[in-house]
């Protein structure tokens, strides 16, 4: 590791930043910079400056195309470079470049890509070598071997002085020592004369023995080729072959050569004449090529953009597997095809051929370089949305090689759409929202009005100027308006329960005609002041499970929509149809009728279809949406039919049976046969125990049923819903502790108070769980009795008068419930606040205790806490009177 790579505290980290820079300067054969992603220099280190010519402040901020020939720059060579870099990782290449100075060198160029952590492109890196003397060199080895092999046959051929052929023939070996290695050869193999350049690449160099024959060198697998070719080139005099091989060194290693070698007759007999070159680093070169190629092949193959390549004729010439899933096309049957006829729609083939003939003609490619959104056409035809991104690459020939780079963007397109379309329904929520605001305050305004308008009449008349009659008048429509604004108010609760999952249903067995005749009874006032007819053809209609409340709140709200909407002297019908697993409520009217352009915002919440100053009825906007989701929360659903002029017919479907009735309906009261005592379940598996509690349970008057496992009670104390519970603990099947739990998770049987009889001596257990109390058998059954006798009114002895607490911070609430309660024959005890209620509790021990929640410093919750804690008032009932919707954990 750097010193400085890894995490380092306060100063070290620019020591470290330092140290690298250093380091890299300290590379003087190497110019290493590095650039941006569009290719301009960031940083240059000295070796830069050597090779290129170029101080740091001339050249930061500057495009590094300036390094390249005219020729390269026109063919587009260093965008292609840096596009090849950043496909595939980097990229290695020699070539030509130019310095400051304007002269030129052979370069052998290495250009990485870097990416950060997030895998973003954030530049490159380049690293550029001088090696014109290494490419002076290689061609002058070149040369030198023409000249040595021109110059042994024009000897020859002039029957020269045989020694003086070998001599300059060894001459020439010797001066080919540091470039090369020169070999003369006989037919046998063996090498009369060579250089000190082979003797030392093979490892023999001086003082390290003489060379072995050439079979000893050549690696064995090489030596049958050797051998064929050597025979060729004695058969065929000045002829010039061409061979790779290896030799192996003295110490074992293997070296790659090639030999360019030629027969020629020296001094009267035939040789073969080579110059081998160590060719390592090329052969490096070469498998880091082909890994590069396998790299990139691999990166091609599992790529999940769609590659496709196409030539200046605009044939396909590549495609990857992303492509074969993306347009349906195999490989096999796709490359050699031409593009425009296979993958482009009909309707943008010409311009498609257009552009390709544009830029062969004139080098104009304006998509080159673009990422653009167009139509693409698959096998089967389908036409779908495409992003498209074209280069410019080289086929082998130097021809114009175009990669394309495809993406199917159909899903990226749906969402846009449904992003739009959201955007515009919350667009005209908004608007039906501020509309819904703004004929809310009109509405809620309204009765408002009234009733401070008339009671404050009332409350000012201190004359006696009005009379009973007019005072009763007033009344009336302050009761009215009261119950108008209850009605808004309710409607806006319950859609806002709805809408948050929080509505329940109160699943039963509901008669339909007396839903219908509830329902009649209240629209009938206003049905007969607008002189309308209602008509009711309910006969068979029977029964549904259902909420009976939900159910009446569906049907009103469209008979009153009904009769509101049509004129004097109309019909109103209402119709039940049983069909084998639903009912359909039918409300029909001969009102004014709805637009069918309109028919789809019916149901929508805060949204009349009448609104402004032309609307000529009065009404939120939130009852048929309120009636669909009730529909909805059934099971159900509601329909309409309506036309212009002639009026609309709204009809209600409901399944018979709810698919979870079961899980939601609570047990229907039981039956009674005149016996008014209160109810008590004795849960008890021995018969003798049993029928002992149920004895006591007698005298004491309370009538007992008995459930014999904890199976059995939960279902009874379902069905006949008891004042109170007797639970053992030791039951067959399910326990007590269980059946305890049960219940009180159980939102139809939380509230009946549990006490707990068993041999077990656990009562902490038992109240954790929920038990009010806990008896160890053998139990007192006075001490019951008297227990079980607080969870009920009825089961007091004697002529006592029964005693209320009310507890609540409004005056004028207090003053209402004395008096309902004090004509009833209930003595009332009243606390103005949860702090006072606490304290008459406790020095009145009340029966009962009708309590609000919502009060200032001491709230209903703290006032139940308080009175629980307490041994003398835990077993007061108290019943929850407010105006706050409580939750499960309130209800707890």
């Amino acid at each position: 590791m750097l010193p400085g790579s890894g995490p380092a505290p306060g100063g070290r980290r620019h020591d470290a930043e330092e140290w690298v820079r250093l380091l890299i300067d300290s590379i003087k054969d190497y110019a290493i910079i590095t650039l941006d992603t569009t290719g301009h220099v960031t940083t240059w280190n000295s070796a830069a400056e050597g090779i290129n010519g170029y101080k740091a402040e001339e050249i930061i901020g500057q495009h590094f195309s300036r390094f390249y020939t005219d020729e390269d720059i026109k063919a587009g060579k260093p965008g292609r470079e840096l596009f090849e870099a950043a496909r595939v990782g980097g990229l290695e290449d020699e070539g030509w470049r130019v310095r400051k100075d304007g002269s030129q060198f052979w370069a052998n160029v290495v250009i990485t890509a870097m990416h950060d952590k997030d895998g973003r492109l954030r530049g490159f890196g380049k690293v550029t070598r001088d090696i014109t003397e290494r490419k002076h060199s290689e061609d002058a080895i070149r040369a030198l071997n023409e000249q040595l092999v021109q110059l042994v046959a024009d000897r020859t051929a002039s029957n020269a002085d045989q020694g003086e052929q070998k001599r300059l023939v060894e001459s020439l070996l010797q001066n080919l020592s540091d470039m090369g290695v020169g070999l003369l050869l006989s037919t046998s193999g063996t090498a009369e004369s060579f250089n000190d350049a082979f003797a030392r690449m093979a490892g023999y160099g001086p003082g390290q023995g003489p060379l072995p024959p050439l079979a000893k060198l050549i690696a064995p697998e090489y030596m049958d080729q050797f051998r064929e070719r050597l025979a060729a080139r004695v058969a065929g005099v000045g002829d010039v072959v061409i061979q790779e091989w290896e030799i192996i060194a003295r110490d074992g290693r293997r070296i790659p050569v090639e030999s360019i070698s030629r027969s020629e007759l020296i001094d009267g007999q035939q040789h073969s004449v080579a110059i081998v070159l160590d060719i390592t680093s090329r052969k490096k070169a070469e498998r880091a090529l082909a890994g590069s190629q396998a790299r990139l092949q691999a990166i091609i193959d599992t790529s999940l953009t769609a590659i496709v390549t196409m030539d200046n004729q605009g044939v396909i010439t590549d495609w990857n597997p992303q492509a074969e899933a993306t347009f349906g096309w195999p490989r096999r049957e796709i490359v050699g095809k031409v593009l425009a006829d296979t993958i482009i729609p009909p309707q943008y083939r010409g311009a498609h051929r257009a552009g390709l003939a544009r830029y062969l003609a004139s080098g104009e490619g304006p998509v080159l370089g673009n990422v653009l959104e167009l139509t693409g056409l698959g096998k089967d035809g389908r036409e779908f949305p495409i992003e498209l991104a074209i280069s410019l690459a080289s086929a082998p020939g130097g021809e114009p090689l175009f990669v394309g780079f495809v993406r199917d963007i159909t899903t990226r397109k749906e969402s846009e759409v449904a992003i739009r379309d959201l955007n515009t329904e919350l667009q005209i929520a908004t608007q039906h929202k501020s509309e819904f605001l703004a004929n809310m305050s009109h509405e809620l305004r309204t009765p408002l009005n009234a009733i401070l308008g008339f009671s404050e009449l009332m409350l000012d008349d201190t004359s006696d100027r009005y009379d009973a009659k007019t005072r009763q008048k007033f009344l009336a429509q302050i009761n009215s308006s009261g119950k108008h604004l209850l009605s808004l108010i309710n409607d806006i609760l319950d859609l806002s329960k709805v809408e948050a999952g929080q509505m329940t249903l109160n699943l039963e067995t509901v008669s339909i005609v007396d839903v219908v005749r509830e329902v009649l009874s209240i629209i009938e006032p206003l049905a007969t002041k607008k002189r309308i007819r209602i008509s009711a053809d309910v006969a068979g209609a029977g029964q549904l499970d259902a909420d009976a409340g939900k159910l009446k709140q569906m049907l009103l709200n469209l008979v009153s929509n009904a009769v509101k909407f049509t004129p004097e002297v109309g019909l109103v019908t209402i119709e039940v149809q049983r069909l084998q697993n639903a009912i359909e409520i039918s409300v029909a009217d001969t009102g004014i009728g709805i637009a069918e352009s309109d028919l789809g915002r019916l149901f929508k919440e805060f949204l009349q279809l009448e609104t402004g100053a032309g609307r000529h009825q009065e009404g939120t906007g939130l009852g048929l949406a309120l009636t669909k989701r009730l529909a909805e929360l059934h099971g159900g659903d509601i329909g309409v039919v309506s036309e212009p002029g002639k009026g609309s017919t709204f009809t209600i479907r409901l399944p018979l049976r709810p698919a979870d009735a079961a899980l939601r309906a609570p047990i229907p009261a039981p039956a009674t046969s005149g016996d008014a005592r209160p109810l008590v379940l004795v849960v008890e598996d021995n018969h003798q125990a049993a029928e002992l509690l149920v004895r006591q349970l007698d005298g004491g008057g309370f009538r007992a049923e008995v459930a014999l496992s904890g199976t059995e009670a939960l279902a009874k104390a379902r069905e006949i819903r008891p004042i109170a519970i007797t639970l053992d603990i030791l039951l067959p099947g399910i326990d007590g502790w269980d059946v305890l739990e049960q219940l009180k998770r159980d939102e139809a049987t939380r509230d009946i108070p549990v006490v707990v009889i068993s041999v077990l001596d656990r009562p902490e257990l038992g109240r954790a769980l929920g038990a009010m109390d806990y008896f160890v058998k053998p139990v007192d059954g006075k001490a019951l009795l008297a227990r079980l006798s607080e969870y009920t009114f009825m089961s007091r002895v004697g002529t006592e008068v029964t005693r209320v607490l009310l507890v609540d911070d409004e005056p004028a609430n207090l003053q209402w419930l004395e008096g309902v309660l004090k004509p009833a024959g209930f003595s009332v005890i009243s606390a103005h606040g949860g702090r006072e209620g606490i304290d008459l509790a406790r020095e009145n021990l009340p029966h009962l205790i009708l309590l609000d929640l919502m009060m200032p410093n001491v709230s209903g919750f703290d006032v139940v806490e308080a009175l629980h804690e307490d041994e003398a008032t835990r077993s007061i009932p108290i019943m929850i009177l407010t105006a706050k919707d409580l939750t499960d954990d309130d209800k707890r």
